[in-house]
């Protein structure tokens, strides 16, 4: 199952972002895509304090203008944004979380890898992809929009793996959507294929309140995305 990574890491060092994994079921260009990203060379860039090859680059912005040309990864009652003078590129965000994060000691980081379906216990009860947060609204999103040198955004942005990125986290830094469409849910694609609408506001006995990810609000989706709560 393609999982979150980086997309400008690609030949590097081998993250396989999902945007990267997918976009082969969907796309016919998708190898003259890698031969344009492979020809920008491997001269370096310097871009939000790492520095990445100048063909990981490129391979992020051929993919993210390919997107926007694929109506299978835009939800059909979502606005363009407005809020950064572009089209969206994707309306989903994908599950990066390692189940084994909280009782691993080792914290929360994307994985950047395709892994088993098998590392959750409960395929049916873990969300894969989800609505993604207006990029209008969250100003972390928002800031996917920003490759030094292209007209384009960073698709790595676009992965769920820490409790700040989930509804019961702030808006500031959420990058699931806390409540979308005329019912204020969030659709959701479960790892066994089948899709859900997810009751994304607070229930009963949760903070009412745009916190910083702690409480039950936050578990309860963190249990969502298929991390193991001690």
């Amino acid at each position: 199952v393609p999982r979150g990574g980086n997309v400008q890491r690609y030949f590097s060092d081998g993250d396989i972002d999902w945007t990267i994994v997918l976009l082969r079921q969907v796309s016919t260009n998708y190898k003259g895509i890698f031969a344009q990203a492979r020809a920008a060379g491997t001269g370096s860039v310097i871009f939000n304090g790492k520095t990445y090859e100048q063909r990981g680059i490129k391979l992020n912005e051929l993919l993210w203008n390919a997107y926007k040309k694929i109506p299978v990864f835009h939800c059909p009652q979502r606005e363009r944004d407005s809020g950064v003078g572009t089209e969206e590129v994707v309306s989903y965000i994908v599950n990066a979380f390692n189940p084994k994060a909280r009782t691993g000691g080792s914290g929360f980081a994307d994985t950047a890898d395709a892994t088993k379906i098998t590392i959750w216990k409960h395929p049916a009860s873990v969300v894969y992809l989800a609505d993604l947060e207006k990029s209008s609204v969250a100003p972390t999103v928002a800031a996917a929009y920003s490759v030094p040198g292209t007209k384009v955004g960073d698709l790595s942005y676009f992965d769920a793996f820490d409790p700040s990125h989930l509804p019961s986290a702030s808006h500031t830094s959420r990058r699931v959507a806390r409540a979308m469409h005329l019912k204020r849910v969030t659709n959701s694609l479960f790892v066994d294929g089948h899709s859900e609408s997810l009751d994304a506001l607070p229930r009963s006995g949760e903070p009412n309140v745009e916190s910083s990810a702690n409480g039950t609000y936050s578990l309860r989706w963190q249990r969502y995305f298929g991390v193991e709560i001690p």
